[in-house]
């Protein structure tokens, strides 16, 4: 079976059907990026998570929530531009949660975007679009959430990460 890809010059067809290249094919086609929460590869602050059974099963929480707390995921990420989503729970103690994405973890540069998770009562999936990231090469990067700051009606700066996901957009 081969498979095909218009491109943009007269609209012609090129075969991308194996075997092909990796770097042939990259930036091709659908791809969710996402990795379970619980496994990080490195943090400022304490987070657990939570047990089976309750609203925040499987969310991880920043606790104590002091501002500055930071998760942060090493990933590969294929050529390709990409939305960023999380999948948050907001509360009246939610801070306002930042994400970043760099080349090593960090909390200040490679800011994709930010999300007020305040709300006066618990919201739980809360699926938040945090904005757009381009790699224009494969890449090793950190996907880092962060907070550091807060809604003036919210008691803290906690945050609840259940999932993180960069959808490639065709």
């Amino acid at each position: 079976m081969k498979i095909y890809r218009i491109t943009s010059r007269h609209e012609q067809l090129t075969d991308i059907s194996t075997p092909h290249a990796e770097s042939e094919v990259s930036g091709q086609g659908l791809v969710d990026i996402s990795k379970p929460v619980y496994i990080y590869d490195s943090s400022a602050g304490t987070f657990y998570n939570y047990g089976a059974g309750s609203n925040y099963s499987g969310f991880l929480r920043s606790s104590p929530a002091n501002p500055g707390n930071y998760l942060s995921y090493h990933i590969k990420i294929p050529k390709g531009e990409y939305k960023v989503f999380g999948v948050f729970m907001k509360s009246s103690s939610s801070g306002i949660v930042k994400c970043c994405i760099a080349p090593s973890p960090s909390t200040s540069g490679g800011e994709i975007g930010t999300a007020d998770l305040y709300s006066d009562s618990p919201l739980y999936t809360q699926v938040v679009e945090l904005g757009t990231y381009t790699a224009t090469e494969d890449t090793l990067q950190h996907v880092c959430f962060s907070c550091s700051s807060k809604n003036a009606s919210s008691s803290s700066y906690e945050f609840d990460l259940l999932a993180f996901h960069l959808i490639r957009q065709i």
